[in-house]
């Protein structure tokens, strides 16, 4: 029998949808750090903690960031003495209220970024949909990227 040879190739594209879907509120509570921090110090003795500060904050609203770190002699010999660092960002808390045209553009903004980043920013979008739904205190939203995608594979055919 006569071998038989066959050479081909094809590119096969199709089409392949990727969605995101968020809901947020009209009314938000938005964190923003102000920049004024506050530094604290403590001497930890195995489980005996000393504060070397006042033991309130002069913030009202604020996040803590502790930093320990041991004292040793040489590289591996390790005292049971711990110095603490305790350092508080003051947060501000601000009340912000949308618009619905407004959180719709907030969102999709958000969702793009989202989008891109999961597949990438050299795919070929063909079409973006954008889905939203008008709830009682807020909107639901989903947005839809439809890709063409090379979907083909090479395959070795025996025959």
């Amino acid at each position: 029998m006569d071998a038989i040879y066959v050479n081909s190739s094809a590119e096969i594209e199709g089409k392949t949808w990727y969605s995101k879907t968020k809901e947020e509120k009209f009314k938000q509570e938005l964190e923003n750090k102000t920049g004024n921090i506050e530094n604290k110090y403590a001497i930890k003795f195995n489980n005996f903690e000393i504060n070397l500060y006042k033991t309130l904050s002069k913030f009202k609203n604020y996040d803590t960031i502790r930093e320990k770190n041991k004292l040793s002699f040489f590289s591996n010999f390790y005292l049971p003495i711990e110095l603490i660092k305790i350092t508080n960002y003051e947060k501000r808390i601000d009340n912000v209220e949308y618009q619905e045209n407004e959180l719709k553009t907030k969102m999709i903004k958000e969702l793009e970024q989202e989008l891109n980043a999961e597949i990438g920013e050299n795919k070929n979008i063909s079409n973006k949909y954008v889905n939203y739904k008008k709830l009682e205190d807020g909107l639901k939203l989903e947005l839809v990227y439809e890709i063409l995608e090379n979907i083909g594979t090479k395959e070795k055919i025996n025959v």
